[in-house]
């Protein structure tokens, strides 16, 4: 069984922090929805395939349509802690985690620490481009939910 891909660093712009489906969503429906990707997966990282119960989130993947000043939500993705924290890599970072972000990408990846440094710059230079606009949040992927 193959990975879904690498893990990658995402931050988002500083304008749709705290736009997520979990506080978007009535809890019930947010559980319910975590809950079931879950058990699809095994409750397994959909990446590096680790997890357990209680030991796996579910993560937004976002699109950012740079025209419109639009980031969509796509998908989600079920993630172990510590690739949910690399993800967040920016959020690792103030929580004074940086170190342990940074092995988990090498090791997940493969990678040397230099190939970690220059990917975790080039997200953030993606970054600093995104938070130079105020960004519309689009969550219609969960209308079907709200029913």
């Amino acid at each position: 069984m193959e990975s879904d891909s690498k893990l990658t660093v995402e931050p988002l712009p500083s304008s749709t922090w705290g736009n997520n489906a979990r506080s978007f969503l009535p809890r019930s429906k947010w559980d319910k929805i975590r809950k079931a990707a879950y058990k699809k997966c095994n409750n397994r990282c959909r990446i590096c395939y680790h997890g357990g119960k209680g030991k796996v989130d579910l993560h937004e993947v976002w699109e950012h349509d740079f025209e419109t000043k639009t980031q969509k939500l796509v998908g989600m993705i079920v993630l172990c802690k510590a690739c949910h924290e690399c993800k967040h890599f920016g959020r690792a970072q103030l929580m004074g985690k940086r170190r342990r972000a940074k092995r988990h990408l090498m090791k997940i990846n493969g990678w040397t620490g230099k190939e970690a440094e220059s990917h975790i710059r080039s997200a953030f230079m993606r970054w600093a481009n995104k938070d130079k606009e105020d960004w519309k949040v689009d969550m219609t992927l969960l209308d079907g939910f709200l029913k």
